[in-house]
């Protein structure tokens, strides 16, 4: 008799987004702060190979407690409320890429090159 539950085994996936590119870019684009962490104009480039090798040491089960909002006591051993749960995730994989363009229409704001632009003024959109 086979069963099967699918609650405890939901895979999430999260993607961040670094950009890069002028001030004035930045401003024409408020919205990007929804969306990214928009990096100094003086970092001109990134060592993606050191990112993945650094990125790589988060692989496996940890203990995300410090960013959960599980309150303190519980996680001290308090009496566990109703709506508590554990704290420890897996990360099954982690990828540091640079894609040539993505649209977040949501925001109203494109990565092109590492860099951003409202969509009305991105290349690949228009």
């Amino acid at each position: 008799d086979l069963q099967f539950y699918t609650r405890g085994v939901a895979v999430k996936t999260y993607t961040y987004y670094l950009a890069q590119g002028p001030a004035s870019s930045a401003s024409r684009c408020s919205s990007l702060a929804l969306g990214a962490w928009l990096l100094p104009e003086s970092w001109t480039t990134l060592d993606q190979e050191a990112m993945r090798q650094s990125a790589s040491t988060l692989l496996g089960v940890h203990d995300f407690l410090p960013l959960s909002s599980v309150p303190a006591d519980e996680a001290a051993g308090g009496a566990p409320s109703k709506s508590s749960r554990s704290t420890f995730r897996e990360l099954l994989a982690i990828a540091v890429e640079q894609p040539e363009h993505v649209n977040l229409g949501l925001l109203g704001v494109c990565f092109w090159h590492g860099g951003m632009l409202p969509i009305e003024e991105c290349p690949s959109c228009s």
